[in-house]
């Protein structure tokens, strides 16, 4: 029970730090018909997002910049842009 205890407090310590870190990734799937996408970041991981938080169009293979929270399901990309490249 500590152990789970402890691990949901680091979990939150490293959610707090990267709301202020915006991170980089690319977007590898969407599904409309649940209404998420996946978007794999520069350390391979693989984060959710939900299309009805976006203000742009997105799609799979574009570059984005995001912050993580950790929502009821998980941690969660948010405040998604996507990045141009030149």
């Amino acid at each position: 029970m500590r152990a789970k205890k402890l691990c949901r407090h680091i979990t939150r310590m490293l959610v707090n730090a990267n709301r202020r870190i915006m991170r980089k990734g690319t977007v590898i799937h969407i599904d409309q018909s649940v209404g998420f996408g996946l978007i794999q970041d520069e350390n391979e991981q693989e984060i959710a997002f939900c299309l009805t938080s976006l203000n742009e169009d997105i799609t799979a293979g574009d570059l984005v910049e995001f912050k993580i929270e950790l929502m009821a399901h998980g941690l969660t990309a948010t405040n998604l842009r996507q990045l141009l490249l030149i």
